[in-house]
């Protein structure tokens, strides 16, 4: 019976080397081959594995998914299609340790909580857990046994807005969502008035009506008062500022096609975005004033899937 001791080695930052070396995909390389005859039985002695406590992310192992709605076992046939919500893909970190190249990065436990935090954070904005304009309530910790103080995990705590389920007219503020903040308006009471000519683009932020009690009506009788005049209105979800390159940001959804827009929707070099939205805009030559309702979805020609984005609800 032969005795034979083989060792990895320490992983080190270049993946042209150390990927044979990974803990997870063990090969070892022998200085002198040795022949072993048929039938012969290889049994492990022993094993001994140093962890140096430290998680090594890239591009490749740091997405993940958090799933926030109704419970799967309650819906039909345990099919999460028959649900209305959808998991939320996250980039632990939010890719910002990525964006430079293909960089490995080495956190411990506590700093991988953090990270995870930052990746809930933008990828989890959904209107029960938003607790102001731009925070969303998810905390994201280290878990420890209480006895043996091992590590046993992350724990994710979820924290709802508390319920609004009214608001007086004079302290109503809406927050532009205009590209690059740029439009100009004055507001008082609940009112919002533009101060150019190119109008207004706002969103109220305060208490989204999804869970609050809340309900919403736009009258828009008075709205043909100037019949040249285009105008947007619709409900949203609450989006965070959206890198579009050159400096230039809008608050439209990071999964948005904002390639494909239906007449109505771009004004002014910017896309106008909602959930569901009625407008007016003129068509045809002589134009017409004409109203049409948007809501968002997914868009798919001849088979070939385009992405999310505003379609034109036709009766």
């Amino acid at each position: 019976m032969s005795l034979v001791v083989t060792s990895n080695i320490a992983t080190e930052d270049d993946p042209s080397f150390s990927n044979v070396f990974k803990p997870f995909s063990y090969q070892n390389r022998l200085l002198n081959t040795m022949r072993i005859p048929p039938m012969s039985e290889i049994a492990l002695q022993s094993a001994k594995i140093n962890k140096n406590g430290l998680f090594i992310l890239d591009r490749a192992n740091s997405g993940f998914c958090h799933y926030f709605g109704t419970p799967i076992e309650d819906l039909h046939d345990d099919d999460i299609e028959n649900s209305t919500t959808q998991p939320f893909r996250a980039v632990i970190g939010a890719g910002e340790a990525f964006r430079a190249g293909d960089k490995k990065n080495e956190v411990n436990i506590d700093d991988m909580a953090n990270e995870t935090n930052k990746g809930i954070d933008q990828a989890a904005f959904h209107p029960s857990l938003i607790t102001g304009e731009t925070t969303t309530g998810m905390d994201v910790t280290a878990l420890y046994d209480g006895t043996s103080a091992s590590f046993k995990g992350f724990k994710f705590v979820a924290t709802q807005q508390t319920a609004k389920t009214t608001r007086n007219a004079a302290d109503i503020v809406f927050t532009d969502i205009s590209k690059n903040d740029s439009y100009t308006f004055t507001q008082a009471a609940g009112v919002v008035t533009t101060t150019d000519t190119r109008g207004f683009y706002v969103q109220n932020r305060e208490y989204p009506i999804s869970q609050n009690a809340g309900t919403c009506t736009f009258n828009f009788s008075d709205a043909n008062a100037i019949a040249a005049t285009p105008w947007f209105v619709g409900l949203s979800r609450i989006n965070e500022k959206r890198d579009i390159g050159g400096g230039d940001f809008d608050y439209l959804p990071t999964y948005f096609d904002d390639t494909v827009a239906s007449t109505g929707l771009m004004i002014q070099g910017q896309m106008r975005y909602a959930d569901i939205a009625v407008c007016r805009v003129r068509v045809g030559n002589p134009a017409v004033a004409t109203l049409k309702v948007f809501q968002t979805g997914s868009k798919s020609d001849a088979g070939l899937q385009q992405g999310i984005c505003i379609h034109h609800v036709r009766w």
